[in-house]
């Protein structure tokens, strides 16, 4: 499984319009205002943004090459997934036992 390894999201898109697959590079900004009046905004990554190639497989190929994900190993990623899912419930259980005894 490939996972992000920056802060740059990454997605591979393919369209009916177009062959192969574009490879999208943006951040996410929330705390900037936008042009409708509320706060956040996508800034597309200079370099990258928009390039195409033949395949999806090319694509992340290029974005791993880049630094902008890395392959980890789905039991690792399911393992971390269950790590911050424990601590989320070791909290929820600890706020409800403070609201019992309050």
């Amino acid at each position: 499984m490939h996972v992000a390894a920056t802060d740059w999201n990454v997605s591979y898109r393919t369209s009916t319009t177009y062959e192969g697959a574009m490879l999208r590079v943006f951040l996410l900004v929330d705390d900037v205002p936008n042009e409708h009046g509320g706060m956040g905004v996508t800034v597309n990554h200079p370099e990258l943004d928009g390039l195409m190639f033949e395949t999806t497989d090319l694509a992340r190929a290029a974005a791993q090459a880049a630094g902008l994900v890395r392959y980890q190993p789905r039991a690792e990623v399911d393992a971390v997934i269950a790590a911050a899912a424990a601590r989320v419930d070791a909290r929820r259980e600890a706020a409800l036992a403070r609201r019992r005894g309050a």
